[in-house]
């Protein structure tokens, strides 16, 4: 990592905090979502996890869910954290939930670097010396979006057999573009959107097929918060609900803020 002039460092929290003013520390957010699980009555090794989130290595890290229920953990999304395996593989999931006391944790959200100087969508990664885009696909169509709005253009994605991924990510938060890009912080302002976005699909796929699901379900939605190696990595709540037998029951005010 290249060295930053006294002067050029922020109070990490500090900066998080201007931006998403309930992050937490993602490890105080898993320890609390399972300690709400405990208090149920389920164990730790009949809980199965699911996660609707980029499938960028670096947020493989930010929290810590593996260290309470192990490495056996079921891919949602894709890029950017939309749930793109659909009904389809929400139904798969809960097939696999354990018999006699098992349950569905699923963690879901977009992503988001903030650098050393406090710039929003970008960070250092472990191992590189300069930042890069994070969350990469979102930053890439933020790119797209605001070439073209200097250009006084409408920007068109193009649905591609090899990227349909990308495509349909832009495709989605296309309609919020001038919003985006007239925003003070547009990748900020994106990253909001975009967790909009995946909030609402993973309730309408929930919805479709929650009905066969015997088991309590627990969601767990919000922003993941990259930052550079040896800092806190932060976590956003913005959903927290446990669904069994029909009945919904929210569970935000569990997690609170730490101090």
């Amino acid at each position: 990592m290249k060295m930053l002039m006294l002067e050029d460092k922020i109070n990490m929290k500090a900066a998080v905090r201007r931006m998403f003013p309930n992050a937490i520390d993602a490890k105080m957010l898993t320890a609390k979502v399972a300690r709400v699980i405990s208090a149920d009555g389920i164990k730790s090794n009949k809980v199965l996890l699911g996660f609707s989130t980029c499938p960028d290595e670096i947020n493989r890290v930010v929290t810590a869910f593996h260290a309470h229920y192990g490495a056996k953990q079921f891919p949602l999304g894709g890029l950017t954290g939309i749930p793109f395996t659909g009904e389809a593989g929400f139904r798969a999931y809960a097939h696999h939930c354990a018999d006699y006391g098992g349950a569905l944790l699923v963690l879901y959200g977009p992503h988001i670097g903030i650098s050393e100087t406090g710039a929003p969508g970008k960070v250092v990664r472990e191992g590189q010396e300069d930042e890069s885009a994070t969350c990469g696909a979102a930053m890439a169509f933020l790119e797209k979006i605001q070439s073209a709005a200097k250009e006084s253009r409408q920007y068109s994605p193009s649905a591609r057999p090899l990227d349909m991924q990308q495509a349909t990510f832009e495709m989605l938060m296309l309609p919020f573009s001038e919003r985006i890009v007239s925003a003070e912080k547009p990748a900020v302002v994106l990253t909001n959107l975009n967790y909009e976005v995946i909030n609402r699909q993973i309730h309408q796929i929930f919805e479709s097929v929650g009905k066969g699901i015997h088991a309590p379900v627990y969601l767990v939605g919000g922003i993941m918060i990259n930052t550079s190696p040896g800092n806190t990595q932060y976590f956003e709540p913005r959903h927290f609900q446990k669904f069994e037998n029909g009945d919904m029951k929210d569970l935000i005010a569990k997690i609170g803020q730490d101090s």
